[in-house]
C-alpha cells in the first residue's frame, strides 16, 4: 500500500508545520496556557518475524521545548559496515534559532516584508 513507509534506512518521521498542521497558529507562548495533549503512534511490523507492533506515547506541552531539536543519536561505523546507536544521546537536545511567532505570523512577515517563503527546512521539535 502507498501509505507503508519501509525502513531499509533508518529515517527521521517529521510533521510538517504548514497551513495544514494543527500547530500552523501556535507560539512559543502558547505552550505554556493551551492545554492540550499530542499522542504520537508508530506502528509497522517486524520484517524477521513478520508480526505487528505499535508503540505509543504522548506528550504535554511542559514536556515539549520549543527551539530545540535532537542530538543525533544513529552513527555509521564505517569500520564495521554498520548503524551504531549513541544511548547516551537518547533524550539529548540542543537549542537552535527559532522564532517564538507561530508559523502563520512568520508567514504573514514574510509576505509583507517580500521575503521569499523558507521552504525545504528540516526541523524536528523536540519532545
Amino acid at each position: 500500500s502507498s501509505t507503508c513507509i519501509f525502513f531499509v534506512w533508518p529515517l527521521d518521521i517529521v510533521h510538517v508545520i504548514d497551513e495544514d498542521s494543527p500547530f500552523y497558529n501556535m507560539a512559543a507562548a502558547d505552550l505554556a496556557r493551551d492545554k492540550f495533549e499530542l499522542l504520537v503512534v508508530l506502528e509497522g511490523t517486524n520484517e524477521t518475524s513478520n508480526m505487528a507492533f505499535q508503540a505509543r506515547t504522548s506528550y504535554l506541552p511542559n514536556e515539549i521545548l520549543w527551539g530545540h531539536r535532537f542530538e543525533v543519536t544513529l552513527l555509521y561505523n564505517k569500520s564495521h559496515n554498520k548503524f551504531q546507536v549513541n544511548f547516551s544521546a537518547f533524550h539529548s537536545t540542543y537549542e537552535v534559532d527559532t522564532p517564538a511567532c507561530s508559523a502563520r505570523t512568520l508567514a504573514q512577515w514574510q509576505h509583507i516584508s517580500g521575503r521569499q517563503k523558507i521552504s525545504n527546512v528540516k526541523g524536528k521539535l523536540a519532545i
